[in-house]
């Protein structure tokens, strides 16, 4: 009798997660505004022509940087080493958000200056075009960091206190929604 007892509690957690996965993976259908905001804005994208090559790059970056923050988020605010509050944090929750401003800053650097190698190599580049790129990745990556951020962090607390698992939730939704920022932030600088 407990191992049908089990088997049904068990099945009935399953069904719980497979239904904030998809309500949080239907999020993911709006990612398409992100590649529509860009197919919108080829105008401003061919005036520079390293324009194209640094997308990617920044989606991607930023993209991981999100998984992070909102790995971190999600577990701790379920493990209880963070609080469900803006204000007045524990420590570990004050050194993942300096970490994430750290990976931030670093990435934006790293890749600037890599991108700026490449498309010297392959687009014959001037170090005018080398401020560009690094001015347009760290005002984007940057940007991104002071609104991302706090949004990643909201998502999980409204999902942890509505009783959702942020582990399951947060990453697919922050993620669309990160795309189509940064998109906007790109195309804006």
């Amino acid at each position: 009798m407990s191992t049908l007892s089990s088997f049904s509690l068990m099945g009935s957690n399953f069904v719980k997660k497979y239904g904030q996965s998809l309500l949080s993976l239907s999020f993911n259908l709006f990612g398409i505004l992100a590649g529509t905001l860009l197919a919108l804005n080829l105008n401003v994208l061919s005036l520079a022509e390293w324009s194209f090559m640094l997308f990617p790059g920044i989606l991607s970056v930023r993209g991981s940087i999100g998984g992070v923050l909102s790995a971190r988020l999600s577990t701790a605010l379920q493990l209880g080493t963070i609080r469900v509050s803006f204000l007045k944090n524990t420590r570990r929750f004050h050194i993942i958000i300096c970490t994430i401003v750290l990976l931030t800053l670093e990435s934006s650097l790293v890749l600037g200056v890599f991108s700026s190698f490449f498309t010297t190599i392959f687009l014959n580049t001037s170090f005018n075009d080398f401020l560009a790129i690094q001015s347009v990745i760290t005002a984007t990556m940057g940007l991104s960091l002071l609104l991302i951020s706090p949004l990643t962090y909201a998502i999980s607390i409204m999902s942890f206190k509505q009783g959702l698992n942020p582990d399951v939730v947060t990453y697919p939704i922050i993620s669309t929604v990160a795309d189509v920022l940064v998109t906007l932030f790109y195309v804006f600088f």
